[in-house]
């Protein structure tokens, strides 16, 4: 039996999502890929605050009709790698608020509703504090590709 080792009273349970963007990050680990790169992802610091970036999505394209990390309301699930991301953070998919879940300052979760990707083209992914309208907004490009 694995030991274990807590230094609080009781152990910190891990939420699902938090679980997900390690499952994820273990992924890249073990194929020995870099987690994509998203070239607009450039440190955005407002005045006084601390800096902010968006360093990548996972996945950062799809094709018409493919539903990524299907969950089970059957939206894709949609992960945003940054710094300095916040609990107040809400992510908008060409303008329209999406469902999101902080996972950490470092990781958004974004579910994606399955009649976003019938379409394909460009789509302007942006990352917004809710709670301080002052903070800049984080942008980053998601693709959705033409069917095969």
């Amino acid at each position: 039996m694995p030991t274990r080792l807590f230094f609080g009273a009781r152990p910190s349970r891990r939420s699902p999502l938090l679980a997900a963007v390690f499952g994820l990050l273990l992924l890249a680990a073990c194929r020995e890929e870099a987690l994509p790169r998203i070239d607009e992802g450039r440190l955005v610091r407002a005045p006084g605050g601390s800096a902010r970036s968006v360093r990548a999505l996972v996945p950062e394209r799809c094709r018409v009709g493919e539903v990524f990390r299907r969950q089970p309301n059957g939206h894709a699930e949609l992960v945003v790698f940054g710094t300095g991301l916040t609990r107040g953070d809400a992510v908008l998919w060409n303008g329209r608020p999406l469902t999101t879940g902080f996972a950490s300052s470092r990781a958004l979760s974004v579910y994606v509703p399955p009649e976003l990707l019938e379409s394909p083209g460009a789509v302007d992914v942006t990352v917004e504090d809710t709670l301080d309208p002052a903070r800049p907004k984080l942008r980053a490009r998601f693709v959705v590709g033409s069917p095969p």
